[in-house]
């Protein structure tokens, strides 16, 4: 006999695990399925509703600091979240600009943090439901260069525009003000909290609320049919049954051609392990390179020999004149073969920004009570930020659509 729930999660995805344990909290039967893949949340930037679920995760003892980051031209290298404060680093870098790059700071923080507190007031964002933030936030349609703009000196300028380009790994004219603001807003926040303990706090709270953990074998797929309410079959055992479905991202699944598409996983431009002792001790775990295109470089530690070297791109702009990441590469690694650091070449830009609040790219709704909660997929260019916020906006619409349940407790 079929086991039956209210919602099935498949995918173990942030947001998808993130709207499981917040509707398992709210008292509805759900089954998440996933493989045993640890949690992949990227550049991890905490946020006003990253604090809000450690909270009710009760994990306030997992408090990390802020992330580190660099942000490196060939004149100018900011530090945030370092050993000097953001005033000091912004005097000794930019010391006739001072006050222009504080004031464009400050404004970005504010409407980051305003945004995130009416989201947070709101129903979240417009994910399964029609028409822009109805009675919500207005979004200033502006995008960031008409911003960066006041700044006086160019190489500020593509400094601030390779620190949002990398951090969205798209085009500068693509990120929108809102996304900038949230983003910056981000790096303000005084903790975060590591991959791993978000991901265990996220497993035992699930379980704790209710929540039915289905971890797969590797290489199980599952078909996905409609049929009063949705079952999902498998090679062996009894299929499992739920009133509504949410598709994160997973191998389990394996849609037909004309079925929704999950997001495919991010391509790195360049992994590899490098010689501890050919790295400088001055380089932060996160770097950002002001290059023609912008790149994203990762330092994770392996052992006392070696470090991780993770580096991704986003697409070229349209002048093509600035240094490349190559030579930006072999700037701040002079002790790493070029072999090591040989890059294809970097994906396309899209020609147009997206125009739909903040980068979405796609609808969530893929079908009747079927629904999409991966950030990659609608919010790519927010990151770990659209994670949290799709899934704090998928448990608090599908809450409430919950038939023949109780009213749900607020998030």
């Amino acid at each position: 006999m079929s086991q039956h729930y209210d919602i099935a999660i498949i995918g173990s995805n942030p947001a998808a695990r993130i709207a499981g344990f917040l509707l398992a909290r709210q008292g509805a039967r759900v089954a998440n399925l996933c493989d045993a893949t640890p949690l992949d949340c990227g550049w991890l930037l905490p946020s006003l509703h990253l604090e809000q679920l450690l909270g009710l995760l009760g994990g306030k003892s997992e408090h990390a600091p802020p992330p580190r980051l660099q942000v490196i031209s060939e004149r100018y290298r900011l530090e945030i979240n370092g050993s000097y404060s953001l005033e000091t680093e912004i005097g000794r870098e930019f010391p006739e600009a001072r006050a222009e790059v504080q004031a464009l700071l400050n404004q970005l923080a504010v409407t980051g943090r305003q945004l995130e507190e009416k989201l947070i007031r709101g129903k979240g964002l417009p994910l399964y439901h029609r028409g822009l933030f109805p009675r919500g936030p207005r979004i200033d349609p502006s995008s960031l260069p008409s911003r960066l703009n006041e700044l006086p000196c160019p190489d500020q300028r593509d400094l601030f525009s390779a620190l949002f380009s990398g951090l969205t790994l798209a085009a500068p004219h693509q990120v929108s003000l809102a996304e900038a603001g949230l983003l910056w807003n981000a790096l303000m926040r005084p903790f975060s909290v590591t991959a791993d303990a978000l991901d265990l706090l996220l497993a035992r709270r699930f379980e704790a609320a209710g929540g039915t953990l289905l971890r797969q074998k590797p290489g199980t797929r599952a078909r996905l049919t409609q049929s009063q309410g949705w079952a999902l079959e498998f090679s062996q055992g009894s299929p499992l049954r739920a009133d509504q479905v949410l598709l994160g991202r997973s191998d389990l699944y394996a849609p037909e051609a004309d079925a929704p598409q999950t997001a495919p996983p991010s391509r790195p431009l360049r992994e590899s392990t490098l010689p501890s002792t050919a790295l400088s001790p001055l380089l932060a775990p996160w770097i950002i390179l002001a290059t023609d295109p912008a790149m994203r470089i990762t330092l994770t530690p392996v052992d006392g020999q070696s470090t991780a070297f993770r580096a991704e791109t986003a697409p070229p702009q349209e002048s093509g004149d600035g240094e490349t990441p190559q030579q930006g590469l072999q700037r701040i690694f002079p002790f790493v073969s070029p072999e090591q650091m040989h890059l294809p070449a970097p994906p396309p830009a899209s020609p147009r920004p997206s125009r739909r609040f903040p980068g979405a790219e796609s609808k969530a709704v893929s079908g009747r009570k079927l629904y999409r909660c991966d950030g990659r997929l609608l919010y790519p260019r927010l990151g770990f930020i659209g994670e949290v916020l799709i899934g704090f906006s998928a448990a608090r619409q599908l809450g409430r659509r919950i038939a023949g349940r109780q009213p749900v407790e607020k998030i």
